[in-house]
Order: structure tokens, then sequence, then C-alpha cells
């Protein structure tokens, strides 16, 4: 009986590694923060997120307490509040990623209750989110399907953020999830609309029409293209119609300036760029091996950094492109959008809960990425897997570190180390698909 119990608890363990792994070190992170908060008298809430009140809202009539959720009423502050979204104020949005913020708004203000703008405009993300999450999962077993949903919902610190922050990015976690089910099930069309739908919400998850480059179908990128500006060049019509096309032009700007908004050196708020990465590993190196001009180096050239680390990756993406399913080029390149920018906030981490179920069913479904060879280097596929799960666990840990960051009661978090992560996961990958197969042969995959 014993023995059997120990079967069945190994056999539910290894079903599910990602929650398995990520419960216990999320509940010690929880540890370590109610220390910080609790013993050090840090402000846990600021350096785990932003300040409550950021000054984009009146709290009294549109907050909670102090508590604002600064990236919604940002948004409608400059559409409502400004001739123009693009002329004064840092904004990165297009025309079409302002209009779920102000359908919310209208449809809000149609019923007279203050908060019920951002109320629908929440509870549509967070419906949208659960439900895409639950049925990423259900090929699973209920147990398993129930612990992994809440690990990567309910526990998932940069999902937290962006809820409490109210930005759209929640939106990327459905699509992403619909994206991957839609290379898996060789959808093309579906996996279009739902790269087209991504760039309303960011529009540089345009990068992810790379995958349809890579893999020699012009076509269907002409396609994208096209259906990108169906998408985005009316809503320009509609907002500031009156500048049109020099709106357009008034956001490029707007888009550009945004790179140099945060200082790598800052250390807080939290930054997952590629920039702030490397800069935040340098601190940790001790005495000698941190030399002053390095880290001159990397605050001199932040914003160019992570173009150049793109460039790179997608160098390393085309030569093993045969050997690369769909679903592991493009986790990669929304790794990329996520971290290319100087500027990318902790919520831009949510490319990894769809990542994670994607990647959990890929090891379910073992016809879906075996070789066409018998004698193979399916090991490879499974690696770069591992490789790719790993970083993205590593990716939804976020624990204090050691510095202070602009005052002495707010703590630098290892988010700031995420772009390093992904880095060395770029190089692992490299590494791992550089290597010859059996009887030196390297062999193609079934790209899925």
């Amino acid at each position: 009986m014993v023995k059997k119990t120990k079967s069945k608890f190994r056999n539910w363990i290894l079903g599910m590694p990602t929650a398995a792994v990520l419960l216990p070190i999320q509940g010690i992170s929880l540890i370590y923060w109610w220390i910080a908060g609790s013993y050090l008298g840090l402000d846990t809430y600021s350096s785990r997120s932003f300040p409550g009140g950021d000054g984009w809202c009146d709290p009294a009539s549109q907050g909670l307490g102090s508590h604002c959720w600064g990236d919604y009423y940002y948004v409608i502050f400059l559409v409502f509040g400004q001739p123009e979204p693009w002329l004064d104020y840092p904004n990165p949005y297009p025309a079409a990623s302002l209009l779920p913020f102000i359908f919310a708004q209208v449809l809000g203000s149609l019923t007279g209750i203050s908060h019920a703008g951002l109320i629908i405009y929440l509870g549509s993300m967070t419906l949208l989110i659960g439900w895409a999450v639950w049925i990423g999962t259900k090929t699973l077993a209920v147990e398993t399907r129930l612990v992994l949903f809440s690990t990567l919902t309910f526990l998932s610190p940069p999902l937290i953020h962006a809820l409490d922050r109210g930005n759209s990015v929640g939106f990327i976690i459905p699509l992403l999830v619909w994206l991957y089910r839609s290379l898996r099930n060789n959808s093309e069309n579906q996996a279009l609309l739902a790269i087209v739908l991504l760039t309303v919400v960011k529009p540089h998850f345009a990068a992810l029409l790379f995958l349809f480059i890579v893999r020699g179908q012009l076509e269907t990128v002409m396609k994208g293209i096209l259906f990108g500006f169906l998408a985005h060049v009316p809503a320009f019509l509609i907002i500031a119609g009156d500048r049109f096309p020099v709106n357009i032009f008034d956001w490029l700007v707007r888009l550009g300036g945004y790179q140099n908004y945060t200082l790598v050196e800052t250390g807080w708020p939290q930054n997952i760029s590629f920039s702030q990465g490397l800069y935040s590993f340098a601190t940790l190196i001790p005495g000698v091996l941190q030399p002053d001009s390095y880290l001159n180096f990397i605050e001199d050239n932040q914003t160019i950094l992570g173009p150049i680390i793109l460039i790179l990756t997608l160098l390393m993406i085309t030569l093993f492109r045969e050997n690369l399913t769909d679903v592991q080029i493009t986790i990669i390149l929304s790794s990329l959008v996520a971290m290319t920018s100087n500027t990318s906030w902790y919520y831009y981490a949510v490319f990894t809960i769809p990542a994670l179920l994607a990647i959990t069913l890929m090891r379910k479904d073992l016809k879906k990425v075996l070789p066409i060879e018998k004698n193979d280097d399916s090991p490879k596929t499974d690696k770069v897997d591992f490789i790719l799960w790993f970083a993205s666990v590593l990716t939804l840990i976020q624990l204090p570190m050691y510095e202070l960051a602009t005052d002495n009661s707010i703590v630098v978090t290892s988010a700031n180390l995420i772009g390093v992560y992904w880095i060395i996961t770029y190089l692992s990958i490299a590494v791992v698909l550089s290597t010859r197969g059996p009887k030196g042969k390297t062999t193609k995959i079934l790209r899925k």
C-alpha cells in the first residue's frame, strides 16, 4: 500500500512539474517578502509593483483607498484629457490599442458608476485569462489541472502585477494560448489572426510573423501585414483623426522615445529588459570583476543592447529553423518581444504563462514533436523544451535582492535578472542544436 501510494504521488509530481516546482518556491518567496516587510520595514508592495497612489486618477472617486490602477487611468487621461494622445506625454500605444480602454470607459460611464469602466475592463481581462488557462489545461487530470491553473494565475506575480496596474498586457495570455493551440493544430489562418490581435494589444508582437518568414511562407507574411494594416490604420482615423496621418508619425516618435523612459542604474521599478538584466547581473559581481567601465558601458548603450540581442537571436532561429518546432520558435520570439525594449515592466513576463502551458501540452502529445527519422535528434527537441520551460519558471519567480533602489524602503527584486536568464537560454539552445546527432547526422523535425 505504501509503495503504491509513493508511486501514485511520484506520477502526480511528474505529471505537473511546473506546479511542483513553482509552488514551493513561491511559498518560500512569500516568507522572504514577509520578513522584508515585517522585520526590515521595507515597502514590499511598492517593491513588488508600483506605488499605490501614482497620480493618474482621483483615489476618492476612481481608486480604492490610496491605490490607483495607473496604467488604465493613464490611458483614459491621454484619450479624454488631451487633444491628441501622443503629443505631450510618453505613449507607446497605437490607436488600435487604445480602443479597448475607450470602449470599457464609455460603457462604464453609461451606468453612472465611477468604477464601472475599470470593473468592465479588469473583469473582461480576468475572465479571458482564466478561461484560456483553464482550456489550455483540459487534457490534464482534474487534480493536476486545478493545481496548475492556480499556480499560473492566482500565484503568478507578473499576472498579479498586470491586474494591479490595469495594463492591457494581460490580454496577450489568451491570445498566445490560442496562437500555440493553432500552431499545434496546423491552423495557419487562426495563428495569423491571433498574431494580428496581439499587435492590437502590443504592436511589437508583429515580430511573431518572423515564424512564417523562416518557414518561407511569404504569402502568409504579406497577408499578416495586410490584416495588420486594416486593424491599425483606420483606428488613427477614429482617434485624433483631424491630424491623420500626422498622428501616426506622432505615435512612432513616442514609441521610439519610450525606449529611454527608464535608466538601468535605478533598478526600480522592476524591469525585465535585456539591458537591465545585464546591468543587474554585473552589480552582483564583487570586487575587481565589476569594473565601473563595464557598468558605464551598459548605461551609455542601454537602448542598443536589446536590438543587438534581438538580431543575434533571430539569426540563431534562422540557422536552426529546421531543428526547432513552430511552438518553440514562437516562445523564443515572444520572449524577444517582451525584453528587447529598454523599458519593459515586470508584467510583460506574463508571456511565460501560455509558454508553460504550450510546453506542457507538447510533452504530453509526443507525436506532435517526433522527428521524421528513427535514429534522430529527438533528445535535442526535449532539451530545448526543458531549457524553455526552465527559463519560463525562473521568470515567474520574484524574490527580494540585497540592494535598495530609490529610497531606503524599496528593495530591488530578482525580476531585474530575467533578461540575463533568457540570454543564457538562447545561448544554451544554440549549443544544444549545434551539436551533431547520432552517427554525425542532424535531422529535421515535425514543425508542431
